[in-house]
């Protein structure tokens, strides 16, 4: 009797039973009958089979493989763009990269420091230098009893043009979230020049001076530090501006000079010359506006009244204040 089994390659096998052996060979497509030794056997194991079986488990387990990698890839994936959206949801997030050392590491703009550049218009009373002056430019004027000079330009004059001016720069840092100080100097220097002649007349009165001023100031935020941020359009920087109180002591040097004379046919009919050298001291009280314009530059406007505690007549006064600030 004989068994037929079609196998697509080329298998031997065997099948024992009762310790009886039977062997088999399988070529191509081709059937062969399988020769018993001595009785048929009815269980049997075949080479082919189990390597079909291997063959498909391993493409089984290939196949499992590929699916994990993809798998791994895609939650990689998914974890770097989450972290991604975080970084850029809150830039300012500050990491303790030491927790043994007890130190808590601060946000980069947290109390920042910043430099101030500053032009300041100055509108002083000057009652004393007015008096002089008028006192003084009687006598030329009275010389010109023809009157065919005009009266001439006096820091007076000037003051009255806010024409005193001066460049400020300064160095300070915000403290906390209402307070904010400063510390400057600077100055500034001018002179007004006055020629006249009219035929054998000359009318010559010059004025020189300087200021140098050096103090600190303090910025008080009722409703805090304005809050910036990067790209801000001009809606932006008008929301985000806030008001200050604008207070601080301020010390300086002023030096002043005034010469004049009318001369005929070159010859001196009058000459007076005056000179004035004063340390003074102030108390600064006023109001401002802080305008931010990105993350690094605001701009500051504020206007105040300076209290001179020596001769007060003379340098008590108005002020008003453009700055660019830049912090760091």
């Amino acid at each position: 009797m004989s068994n037929q089994l079609s196998i697509p390659n080329m298998v031997e096998g065997s099948t024992r039973r009762g310790g009886q052996i039977s062997r088999f060979r399988l070529n191509g497509s081709s059937t062969s009958a399988i020769e018993p030794d001595s009785s048929q056997a009815c269980g049997m194991e075949l080479k082919g089979v189990n390597l079909v079986a291997q063959s498909r488990s391993r493409a089984k387990d290939f196949q499992f493989q590929s699916f994990a990698r993809r798998v791994a890839v895609l939650v990689g994936c998914g974890m770097i763009l989450l972290t991604t959206l975080q970084a850029s949801a809150s830039p300012n997030l500050a990491i303790d990269s030491a927790p043994e050392s007890g130190k808590k590491t601060k946000p980069d703009n947290d109390r920042p420091w910043h430099v101030d550049f500053q032009i300041r218009s100055l509108h002083p009373r000057l009652s004393e230098t007015k008096a002089m002056l008028d006192e003084r430019l009687k006598g030329p004027l009275r010389v010109d009893w023809a009157h065919t000079f005009d009266r001439p330009y006096t820091p007076i004059d000037r003051n009255t043009d806010w024409g005193f001016a001066s460049l400020i720069l300064g160095v300070g840092r915000q403290e906390n979230d209402w307070l904010l100080w400063t510390a400057y100097g600077g100055g500034g220097w001018g002179e007004d020049r006055n020629f006249d002649r009219y035929l054998t007349n000359t009318l010559e009165v010059n004025f020189k001076y300087r200021y140098f001023v050096f103090g600190g100031d303090a910025e008080i935020y009722p409703w805090k530090v304005p809050k910036v941020q990067p790209r801000m359009t001009f809606s932006d920087s008008l929301y985000a501006s806030r008001p200050f109180l604008l207070t601080g002591l301020q010390a300086g040097y002023v030096s002043s000079e005034g010469e004049g004379s009318f001369r005929m046919l070159n010859f001196p009919l009058y000459r007076d010359a005056a000179h004035i050298r004063d340390w003074v001291g102030s108390l600064r009280l006023g109001l401002g506006w802080n305008f931010p314009l990105s993350t690094r530059f605001s701009l500051n406007l504020a206007g105040g009244y300076a209290f001179n505690f020596y001769r007060p007549d003379e340098y008590n006064g108005w002020q008003l204040i453009a700055g660019l600030r830049y912090r760091f």
